[in-house]
C-alpha cells in the first residue's frame, strides 16, 4: 500500500557490519591506485552501512527494514541513537559534516553524480582520512561504539 513504511527484512544486521568492512578495505585499494571518485564513493557507502547495523543493534533487529532503505547519512546517524553523542565531539562531528557534504543526495553535490574527473588523489585521502583518523575518524569512532 502507497505511503506505508516497509518492514520486509532487506538485508541481515551481521551482513551490513560485513559489508562496511570490505567496503573501506576495497576503498583503500582504489585509493591507492588512483580510483578517487570509486574511492570516495565506497568509503561513503561503508558509513552507511555502519550506521544501518547500528540501528539495528539499537532496535535489537536481526535484519535491516526496507524503510531504511535509503542514503541519508544524517538520517540515519539520528536513528542510530548515536546523533547526541557524535555532536557532542567537536572534532569527529566535524569530519562527519565533511563526509556528509560529499555524500548528500542533493543532485548537484553528490558524489554519484559527479564526474570521475572532479576527484583527485588528495582528496580520496583527504576523505579517507575524516574515516579513519585514530582520534576523530568517522568510522574509527561508530566502530568503538559499535563493538
Amino acid at each position: 500500500m502507497a505511503g506505508q513504511l516497509s518492514r520486509t527484512p532487506i538485508i541481515r544486521r551481521d551482513d551490513l557490519r560485513e559489508i562496511a568492512e570490505s567496503r573501506l578495505a576495497e576503498a583503500d585499494v582504489l585509493a591507492q591506485r588512483g580510483y578517487s571518485a570509486a574511492c570516495v564513493y565506497l568509503a561513503g557507502y561503508a558509513v552507511e552501512c555502519y550506521l544501518k547495523y547500528a540501528i539495528c543493534r539499537r532496535l535489537d533487529w536481526d535484519a535491516l527494514l526496507g524503510a531504511f532503505k535509503v542514503h541519508d547519512l544524517e538520517g540515519l546517524l539520528l536513528y542510530s541513537g548515536l546523533d547526541k553523542e557524535l555532536r557532542s565531539d567537536a572534532n569527529v562531528s566535524a569530519n562527519f559534516r565533511r563526509v556528509c557534504s560529499l555524500w548528500s543526495m542533493d543532485a548537484a553535490d553528490s558524489v554519484r553524480y559527479r564526474r570521475p574527473s572532479e576527484f583527485t588523489v588528495d582528496g580520496a585521502r583527504k576523505f579517507l582520512s575524516y574515516l579513519r583518523d585514530p582520534e576523530n575518524g568517522v568510522v574509527v569512532w561508530l566502530q568503538s561504539k559499535l563493538h
